[in-house]
């Protein structure tokens, strides 16, 4: 019985060795059954006509890049492929990471540009709206006026190189040479009197026919404008410029081996086909190999900056805020020009058509007169009983409110639109600001090109699962191509452009930085302190920066002085009763 049992044990245990063995057989010598034929690598690379390839590993001395002391698969023809697969695939990460930034600042200035656009298209359509109900037929027949404005608003913001300012006063001067000639029919401004047309003209800044009303709109608006047109151009600019630097780039020839070493020779060595380097070695290989490129760093760090400095600009003069009151704006500068128009026009007359104060006088009465009939006409027509339209108007108000309320609510929703755009661009700046530094991070990580944490890796001469220091041979220096110096010279230029076309904002805000940093200076000294020295007997108050003392002494003093008076008082009052 006890043999039966020592028989059935050992061959119990054999079973177990034998599966033991045959599980752990394949992970012990994995590699080197992996090799015993050549196979592999035409399934790892069929892009490849690799006719040379041998059908078992064998030792290869004309290795230049893949050398290795044991058999190998590996040929010098594979190392040329290696080499056109290498520098095809790096130029494609590379080129993908910028086209990516391009792609953005591209977008933005396209999306920035509809923003604008509409904000603006959508007040001058308010503007026809309202001066064609106010006005009727004379804004009809004058609305090329407004038509040429919008016009030449639009051609400043288009090109950057105008002034939103000048096409504002031309539209002021046009609307006042036009109410002359409607408060004024029988004095005509033709071309051909070109003499009478320049003094008119040359009196415009000296008699102020529309008051502080052009400098009061023109600047906020034209500050939104040349905010908006210079930032939209420098989003352009900065996307041409990434797009010429992604077409021009290229592998530098010195980098090309080390990043063969990184990516195919591992499968030389008897590696998995799937292997990948580890996360060290690939972000500093590939942080050498775009050398050329950290030299953008200084200057995109610097560009960055000032556009997320803007962007707050652009928040502040969102297009839906700044030019919702603009047709206003303009009505209330037309009306006071008209509240004046009597004035204005005497003036012109004297002076341009040389007339005498007499016959001033004369037209002045006869154009009260007529003014008066036209009040009387107005009034009476203001006094038509319109009882049997009572339905008709109401549904009208009714229609009107409700088309106001739901133009209302359209504008919130569009100007939120915009705030949300920016700021989101904003929080992309903030992401790419060290993107030059972080393109090995982001090409080896996000690429998928790396090992993931706890993953067998190559480190450039054997297999681990952890990433330990790198066998490659480091490169002194990396020569690349002039492309990145002249991206970063265009940049310089990009920052330039945009620093002087808002100069004035970026002295504004020094101001106010420099005025908050004396305030937080100031309001340590501007406690409020109230405490009671006893060695002085004095109770100390400081407040914003002066010292109040009162003499606590003298208050007593006072005090006891009153209670002898009082009792003084008391003991002659009884003196007398007694």
């Amino acid at each position: 019985m006890v043999i039966i049992n020592q028989t059935t044990t050992k061959t119990n245990f054999s079973k177990i060795i034998t599966i033991f063995m045959t599980s752990i057989f394949p992970f012990l010598f994995g590699i080197t059954m992996g090799q015993s034929t050549c196979v592999f690598l035409k399934q790892k690379y069929p892009q490849f006509l690799l006719y040379n390839v041998p059908d078992e590993p064998r030792r290869a001395s004309n290795l230049s890049i893949c050398q290795s002391n044991t058999p190998t698969c590996c040929t010098s023809q594979m190392e040329e492929e290696f080499s056109l697969l290498t520098e095809t695939e790096f130029n494609q990460n590379v080129k993908s990471q910028i086209r990516l930034i391009h792609q953005f600042f591209s977008y933005s200035a396209t999306n920035f540009k509809n923003h604008f656009k509409e904000g603006f298209n959508n007040s001058m359509a308010a503007l026809r709206k309202i001066f064609r109900r106010t006005y009727g037929q004379f804004y009809v027949q004058n609305k090329q006026i407004f038509n040429k404005f919008v016009n030449d608003s639009l051609l400043v913001f288009e090109q950057g190189n105008g002034c939103f300012i000048e096409a504002l006063q031309q539209l002021f001067k046009r609307i006042f040479l036009t109410e002359f000639s409607l408060l004024n029919p029988l004095r005509s401004i033709d071309k051909e009197k070109q003499q009478i047309l320049n003094c008119i003209l040359s009196l415009f800044p000296i008699l102020r026919p529309f008051g502080s009303g052009p400098e009061a709109i023109s600047q906020l608006t034209g500050r939104a404008f040349r905010i908006w047109s210079s930032t939209i151009i420098a989003l352009e600019q900065i996307s041409q410029n990434l797009q010429v630097l992604e077409k021009n780039f290229s592998t530098p020839k010195s980098c090309l081996p080390q990043l063969i070493q990184i990516r195919h020779c591992g499968i030389c060595t008897g590696g998995d086909p799937s292997f990948r380097p580890c996360a060290g070695l690939c972000q500093k290989v590939y942080h050498e190999c775009i050398n050329e490129l950290l030299v953008l760093d200084g200057q995109w760090r610097i560009l960055i900056d000032v556009l997320i400095e803007i962007s707050s600009y652009l928040h502040v003069h969102n297009p839906y805020l700044v030019f919702r009151p603009l047709p206003a704006q303009i009505s209330d500068a037309i009306m006071y020009y008209q509240e004046r128009g009597e004035i204005i026009s005497n003036q012109i007359i004297f002076r341009c058509y040389g007339e005498n104060f007499e016959k001033l006088a004369l037209r002045e009465k006869r154009e009260n007169e007529e003014t008066d009939r036209e009040k009387e006409r107005e009034r009476k027509e203001n006094n038509f009983d319109y009882c049997n339209y009572s339905d008709f108007n109401s549904f009208d108000k009714r229609r009107t409110k409700k088309l106001d309320y739901i133009n209302f609510k359209t504008f919130n929703l569009k100007a939120r639109r915009t705030k949300i755009a920016v700021e989101q661009f904003k929080d992309r700046l903030l992401n790419i600001r060290g993107m030059w530094h972080s393109f090995p991070r982001l090409i080896c990580r996000e690429g998928g090109i790396q090992a993931k944490p706890g993953e067998k890796c190559w480190n450039g001469e054997n297999f681990y699962f952890e990433d330990v220091q790198s066998k490659i041979r480091e490169n002194a220096t990396i020569n690349g191509n002039n492309n990145a110096t002249k991206t970063m010279l265009q940049i310089q230029k990009t920052v330039e452009y945009l620093v002087r076309q808002n100069e004035e904002l970026f002295l504004l805000e020094a101001i106010r930085q420099r005025n908050v940093e004396n305030n937080e200076k100031n309001s340590e000294d501007e406690k409020v302190i109230n405490y009671w020295d006893e060695e002085t007997n004095w109770d100390v108050e400081r407040l914003e920066g002066s010292k109040v003392k009162r003499n606590r002494a003298a208050t007593t003093r006072i005090y006891q002085i009153n209670i002898l008076l009082f009792s003084i008082f008391v003991i002659i009052i009884i003196n007398f009763v007694l």
